[in-house]
């Protein structure tokens, strides 16, 4: 029996990690079952095949799945799929309200994955390397059937992208906080005070975004190496 055995995320569709977390997130208390449907879903087998395996084979190939799960790639910008190429938006300065509040929305979650590459990811309507343009967001939820299978290193880079920007943004936002209260000689506290309800808005929307991007992280970089098989 072949057993092809995905080397990187690029090998990986949406829609197989999905049907691994499920089974992770309902079997936690059972490794040798998730590790036997980790095998079946990432390499395209039975169960019943992959019960055929040689102990040490299964075990290093469960050791090589894992580490494949636990990449953390670079955003990708455009990549192609069933003969279309899509791109990432690229000016997220020129984001349209309807864009920001549906990826606001979806991020955190990884039942609506395919939804959210829906919406950062569109067909190329015009490209001159290294720019291009992409198809104006319409809402149209329908067009996330197209992204179930789309590769996992698209999905990881893009939400690690938006994850570190965001970081970054919030971080940036109050180290200008906290440089306005040296240069006023007063505390952080009291810049927050004097300032009301945007600061206090702009920490509750820190939290929740702290929330959701460690729910998420929770979710898609789970410790795969514990299901290491010695």
């Amino acid at each position: 029996m072949r057993v092809i055995i995905p080397t990187d995320l690029k090998d990986i569709k949406l829609s197989q990690y999905l049907r691994y977390l499920k089974v992770v997130k309902e079997n936690q208390d059972d490794e040798t079952f998730v590790c036997i449907q980790m095998v079946a879903i990432f390499c395209n087998l039975s169960v019943a095949d992959v019960m055929k395996i040689p102990v040490n084979d299964f075990a290093e190939i469960v050791e090589n799945l894992a580490k494949v799960l636990d990449q953390k790639p670079e955003r990708v910008k455009t990549f192609k799929m069933d003969g279309v190429e899509y791109g990432f938006i690229p000016n997220l300065d020129k984001m349209t309200l309807g864009e920001h509040a549906t990826i606001d929305s979806l991020l955190g979650t990884d039942e609506n994955l395919s939804l959210l590459m829906s919406v950062l990811y569109r067909p190329i309507t015009k490209k001159i390397y290294p720019f291009y343009s992409i198809e104006a967001y319409d809402g149209d939820e329908s067009k996330a059937e197209l992204f179930n299978d789309v590769r996992m290193d698209v999905v990881i880079g893009s939400i690690l992208f938006f994850w570190n920007l965001s970081k970054e943004l919030l971080s940036n936002i109050l180290s200008h906080l906290e440089s306005k209260a040296m240069t006023e000689g007063k505390s952080l506290e009291e810049v927050f005070t004097k300032d009301g309800d945007g600061i206090n808005h702009l920490l509750d929307f820190r939290v929740s975004l702290e929330s959701n991007l460690e729910t998420l992280e929770q979710s898609l970089f789970m410790n795969h190496s514990r299901y290491y098989v010695t």
